[in-house]
């Protein structure tokens, strides 16, 4: 009900205890909100945190150990009827551009998150179309560390958004 749709919406984060600090690192806001007139979507979210290092000196570590797996699970998906499917994934932080990233058996790319200048953001975000890849169940991406010589990645927060072609069946059909 606060979600002002094409308008500026401001957001405001406060901790219930005086003295103590929030910290942002890692922080996503995600708004999903009711659209009657918009196509059905099904969105699943992945609100796991890894912190990823592969180094086979240092930590003792393979590329495949350090791997995030990243399950989207809970409903079916009808993949014939879908028009497109997104997979956006949030990297925090890394020293990119660096990591491979995975969905369901397929690698989607290498060198994936670039973090751009020491005085950006520093928080890589990569958008897959991956509808050729979708499976009714069982969908997973993997994140993979790469980076061997400053070996430390974090995998956030990851979305799939599936839509589907026709309109939603249902009235007052609220994405889940």
């Amino acid at each position: 009900a606060q979600f002002q749709k094409n308008a500026q919406n401001t957001v405001v984060f406060s901790r219930d205890t005086s003295g103590t600090r929030i910290s942002p690192y890692g922080f996503v806001l995600a708004v999903v909100y009711e659209d009657s007139t918009a196509t059905r979507k099904q969105i699943f979210i992945n609100e796991e945190f890894d912190i990823l290092g592969a180094d086979e000196t240092g930590y003792g570590t393979t590329i495949e150990e350090a791997t995030a797996h990243v399950p989207f699970s809970g409903l079916t998906i009808t993949p014939a009827q879908v028009s497109r499917a997104d997979l956006i994934t949030f990297v925090p932080s890394g020293n990119g551009p660096e990591g491979n990233l995975i969905f369901t058996g397929t690698t989607l790319g290498t060198n994936v998150w670039d973090f751009g200048s020491t005085t950006g953001t520093q928080v890589a975000i990569d958008t897959r179309e991956v509808k050729t890849y979708l499976t009714a169940t069982g969908n997973e991406a993997k994140i993979q560390n790469t980076a061997q010589s400053s070996p430390l990645m974090a995998a956030s927060q990851q979305f799939l958004v599936v839509e589907y072609t026709k309109p939603s069946p249902v009235a007052g059909f609220t994405a889940t």
